[in-house]
């Protein structure tokens, strides 16, 4: 069984590629390699989570960015897994911003 573990993610301005380097980042401090990765179908301008190795994301805590993403407070244990709502616009919030879904 994985250890669970939190990720804050700091004030800022951020698109989903960087989330998902920050993401990253953090499960390789916390040695876990590649098992959760984000990214933003720019069809229908959702977002994508994809879980490896029978991981899980808790989308349930108050500060979660979940409701940016366009995703419920639930957790998610598919292995792919899209938005149920678009990501939010970029001009209606602020913390933490996502800027742009499409380069």
């Amino acid at each position: 069984m994985q250890e669970e573990f939190g990720i804050i993610i700091p004030e800022g301005s951020y698109d989903i590629e960087d989330i998902n380097k920050f993401i990253q980042q953090k499960m390789k401090q916390n040695g876990h390699y590649v098992n959760v990765t984000l990214s933003a179908n720019i069809n229908t301008l959702k977002a994508v989570l994809i879980l490896e190795n029978n991981y899980h994301v808790d989308f349930r805590p108050e500060a979660s960015i979940c409701s940016l993403l366009g995703f419920n407070k639930a957790v998610y244990t598919s292995d792919y897994q899209e938005s149920e709502n678009p990501v939010t616009p970029p001009n209606l919030v602020y913390l933490p911003i996502i800027r742009r879904v499409i380069e």
